[in-house]
């Protein structure tokens, strides 16, 4: 008799659950405290990513908020982006070309000055939030800037030097922005005003500016920026006055330096390398092609690669690399061409070694993006942008996400995207 119960009551319970779960046909609008659980989870968890924003086009109906109603149905459950691709978020409160952009030691990207037509320099300035994909504004600049670098300092701080305040008028004055503060403030001047230059943080916390372009023309000398003293201090010269040029530091805190214009039209091929314990400028071997306003990038084996840019009138899709750790002062050509010929791109070194070449200019404004791949020394192609743009600002967030803003496409843009 005790087991015929049982069997009763495992039969009771069976019935019990499938008319409590459903089947396959069951109605979405069944029981209102178990269907919403799932989908309320999912929505939730993507409004919680710096990617919220993206969604299907057009925009996802108000009722697909996490907020709804328990009752409410769903239009769409967000699809989210495949792996490594581009995806909208927040835009910029300024339309910016030539802008400087930085992370900040809070994971935050600050994104300064550039310009909405050559003349119209910006002296404003504002921060982005990944957790919220939103904009900030800060307060603004000393002077409006434009093609101007940006320098996180070791205690927070960043270096904003130079830049052109208009058209092609340069600055030698410089602005500490504070992040706690969300303030500038002027900090000492560069001896020789400049713009379309470039800045590395050195390993024992200055700051080596080389390069650029005033009145004069192209500039070759270089100053050394101390946080400690607020003061510029004369290192160098180049061998050569050149702007567009590219720099970045490697092994034994050294700097190598390459390419860039005359100022008047005329790329070199011409490469420098700055000793920290001489403060002098070497020149070593040239790259295979003359050219400016390319992509360079500190690949983790510690090699540098330069790839495009353009020699005058002509765009490149060559590439090279130095290797400092061989004992030879050469550069050597990559496996492989760029897939695209492109300059004035946007890239960013990721997390996985590889590095992100972005739009730029080859007659027209580009979408299209690659990587090289340090494995192979070879480039392939990368999901494009949503926006063609070239002259914007690229920022590796600390999730390892590629923040992408400004720039010009077929007009001065607001809008920005994160790779992922």
């Amino acid at each position: 008799m005790k087991v015929k119960l049982g069997h009763r009551a495992a039969l009771v319970c069976a019935l019990f659950i499938a008319a409590a779960c459903g089947g396959p046909g069951a109605s979405p609008t069944g029981s209102p405290s178990a269907s919403p659980t799932t989908p309320a989870s999912a929505s939730a968890s993507a409004s919680a990513s710096p990617t919220a924003s993206v969604s299907e086009s057009p925009p996802a109906s108000p009722t697909a908020s996490p907020t709804a109603s328990p009752t409410a149905e769903p239009t769409a459950t967000p699809t989210p982006p495949p792996p490594t691709a581009f995806a909208a978020t927040g835009s910029m409160g300024t339309r910016r070309h030539g802008a400087a952009a930085v992370l900040l030691a809070d994971g935050r990207v600050l994104i300064a000055g550039g310009a909405t037509e050559p003349a119209n320099v910006h002296d404003s300035a504002e921060t982005y939030d990944p957790g919220t994909g939103e904009f900030t504004p800060t307060g603004p600049m000393s002077e409006p800037r434009k093609y101007m670098p940006a320098v996180l300092l070791a205690d927070g701080r960043v270096l904003i030097p130079g830049g052109y305040t208009g058209e092609e008028t340069a600055t030698a004055s410089a602005d500490l922005f504070d992040p706690a503060a969300g303030t500038f403030t002027p900090t000492g001047s560069m001896a020789v005003a400049r713009g379309r230059f470039v800045a590395v943080l050195l390993d024992d916390g200055r700051v080596l500016v080389a390069g650029g372009q005033n009145e004069d023309g192209a500039v070759a000398t270089a100053e050394i920026y101390d946080p400690q003293t607020g003061l510029f201090t004369p290192t160098g010269p180049m061998h050569e006055g050149r702007e567009s040029l590219r720099m970045v530091k490697f092994e034994g805190g050294r700097v190598v330096v390459t390419g860039g214009s005359d100022g008047e039209g005329n790329s070199t091929d011409s490469t420098e390398i700055w000793d920290p314990l001489t403060g002098t400028f070497g020149l070593i071997g040239p790259m295979s092609e003359a050219r400016d306003r390319h992509a360079m990038a500190l690949l983790p084996d510690g090699r540098v690669l330069v790839a495009g840019g353009q020699d005058g009138n002509r765009t490149l899709d060559s590439a090279d690399i130095f290797d400092p750790a061989s004992g030879h002062t050469v550069w050597l050509p990559t496996t492989g061409n760029l897939v695209t010929e492109r300059y004035a791109t946007m890239s960013a070194t990721l997390h996985d070694g590889r590095v992100l070449i972005c739009g730029g200019v080859d007659g027209d404004n580009l979408r299209s993006c690659e990587f090289f791949d340090p494995a192979s020394d070879g480039f392939v192609a990368a999901p494009p942008m949503q926006d063609v743009r070239n002259g914007g600002t690229a920022t590796v967030l600390q999730n390892g996400w590629v923040l992408v803003c400004g720039g010009t496409g077929d007009t001065r843009l607001r809008a920005c995207e994160l790779f992922r």
